[in-house]
């Protein structure tokens, strides 16, 4: 019986893989998001090695369990396969101390007075899971900042 292994995993940082604005405008007269994206050389070796070190340990195991052997894809067949990403926007909204930030420490987002973001685009990365309960942490940090601008 075949069988299919998923593998999420965080991709590399890389500087390339952003939003920017385009010429285009959508109905609205808006600008039209233009997405940069790219799976780099750097993921697709890891993506190699992960699988690679989960296959070895299945094998290793594979005797005493009654499991079939597993064997691992090439690497020149895996930069033909397409991947595709988990659907969780992140690192779209710069968050940082220097001024090329979008957003600053305090969640502000800079140039803008009392406008706050609150989103995952905050993550300069998403890792392999759910970013949403992470999320809740800079909730927290700016429910504090406001209740605090806020008291009288």
């Amino acid at each position: 019986t075949p069988a299919h292994l998923q593998i999420d995993l965080e991709q590399a940082p890389d500087r390339n893989n952003r939003l920017t604005l385009g010429q285009g405008k959508d109905a609205c007269g808006r600008p039209v998001a233009i997405i940069h994206w790219r799976v780099t050389d750097v993921d697709h070796k890891r993506i190699a090695d992960l699988t690679n070190l989960i296959f070895a340990q299945w094998n290793l195991r594979k005797a005493s369990s009654g499991l079939p052997g597993l064997l691992p894809m090439p690497r020149e067949f895996m930069k033909t396969v397409k991947l595709h990403d988990v659907y969780h926007p992140v690192g779209t909204t710069r968050l940082g101390i220097d001024r090329e930030a979008v957003v600053d420490s305090n969640l502000g987002v800079r140039g803008v007075l009392n406008c706050s973001t609150l989103s995952t685009g905050l993550f300069p990365s998403a890792g392999s899971a759910n970013p949403t309960l992470s999320l809740l942490c800079f909730a927290e940090v700016l429910k504090n900042r406001l209740r605090n601008l806020h008291r009288y």
